[in-house]
């Protein structure tokens, strides 16, 4: 009988031991391989199928990779996200776009790739992935312009408050003048008046020239708040942009001369309107607008000089007839009212034939504007106004029969 040498026995037993952990462990590797590369299968679908132009493919795989533990804490999943969501917002927005068969897979595409983009740069701001749009600054660069526009949408349905929430995104993501102006015009909206200025600021300080309304915008806060250097200050630091060379920025030129006149510079705002007329003497535009303003701060002799030279270069123009007789009616409305603090009869009794006389002087321009253009409504309504202070009633009823046959036909 033979005998199990007791030393040999133990040594087997311990490499047998040592198979099995060994065994263990390369499952236990396979597994953790097997798992990593779960993890990582989704991000690398989202990279083929974007590189390859399919979208919804793209976007199901990321969206996936952004919850799994290993590859959401990788900047370049962010990347990656940003990029396709970038070109989901492309399709939704661009007629033109290569992508427009994967349009309206996500309504806040332009939201979603920004808020990638920071993602990415707060695990890594110096990342940089194999793609057009490498690292995540020139993404929020491009997120910006489709933030702005989806800005303008809310505000063109007076969700103003959501609009310039949704512009401060975009400021956030780049600082263009488009996105300033953006930011600036949806926050005044919003009654964010402060945020408003200084968004507003930021432009006027640029100096662009890309679009007068933020510089409008800013003097005319100034002006509620009775704040008269700030408002001259934003056209006096500006006005060489406007109001000089060959060109000459009509609106520009009304606006500081309007803040000008609010400020008691009545003169000043003169030598404005003069600076820009000589550059442009017969610039109709002009004249007429500034005759409108001053209506609007009821200066009513001195924009009926400048409607009168308005007609001088353009007679047969209904708005410019239509404003000058606008502008007698108002005066007229403005003398009427003021009868009432007059006591003594006889002065009552002149101021008050004064007072027709304006109407009268209204009369003939209003009948032009009329003939001129038939179906204006306001023209329509301001003469049957006309007609019924003078007592003319075979024409009033004309006037009346007219606005009724031109709802009639609506």
């Amino acid at each position: 009988m033979k005998h199990n040498n007791p030393s040999q026995r133990i040594t087997n037993n311990f490499l047998n031991l040592q198979k099995m952990r060994n065994i263990i462990t390369t499952v236990i590797l396979l597994s953790i391989s097997l798992f990593s590369y779960g993890q990582i299968k989704e991000l690398n679908n989202a990279y083929n199928n974007y590189s390859n132009g399919y979208l919804d493919r793209a976007k199901a795989a990321i969206d996936k990779a952004i919850l799994n533990d290993i590859t959401k804490n990788e900047a370049k999943t962010w990347m990656y996200r940003g990029n396709i969501y970038l070109r989901l917002a492309d399709a939704n927005d661009n007629p033109k776009s290569q992508d427009k068969e994967y349009k309206n897979l996500c309504s806040n595409c332009a939201e979603i790739a920004f808020e990638a983009y920071l993602k990415a740069f707060e695990l890594d701001p110096n990342v940089e992935v194999a793609f057009q749009i490498a690292k995540p600054e020139q993404g929020l660069e491009y997120c910006a312009t489709f933030l702005a526009n989806d800005a303008i949408r809310l505000y063109e349905k007076q969700k103003y408050e959501e609009a310039s929430a949704m512009a401060e995104k975009a400021y956030k993501a780049s600082k263009s003048d488009f996105v300033i102006y953006i930011a600036g015009i949806t926050a005044e909206m919003a009654q964010k008046t402060d945020l408003a200025k200084t968004r507003f600021t930021e432009f006027v300080r640029k100096k662009s020239k890309m679009n007068i309304v933020p510089y409008v915008h800013l003097a005319n806060i100034y002006k509620m708040e009775n704040d008269t250097t700030r408002a001259l200050n934003v056209f006096k630091t500006t006005e060489t942009l406007f109001l000089s060379g060959d060109t000459i920025n009509v609106d520009y030129a009304v606006a500081y001369s309007i803040v000008l006149s609010w400020a008691g510079k009545s003169e000043e705002a003169t030598g404005v309107m003069n600076k820009a007329l000589e550059k442009d003497p017969t610039n109709h535009t002009l004249l007429n607008n500034y005759g409108s303003e001053l209506i609007k701060e009821k200066r009513y002799e001195e924009a009926e000089t400048y409607f009168k030279r308005a007609l001088s270069l353009k007679p047969n123009d209904p708005i410019t007839t239509y404003n000058l007789g606008n502008c007698y009616y108002n005066s007229f409305v403005e003398k009427r009212q003021s009868l009432d603090k007059i006591e003594d009869n006889a002065l009552y009794e002149q101021e008050r034939e004064k007072s027709q006389e304006l109407l009268k002087q209204a009369q003939p321009y209003l009948e032009d504007a009329h003939k001129m253009d038939p179906k204006d409504r306001n023209t329509l309504f301001m003469l049957r106004l006309v007609y019924a202070e003078l007592g003319l009633n075979s024409e009033l009823e004309i006037i009346k029969q007219k606005i009724l046959d031109l709802d009639t036909k609506q």
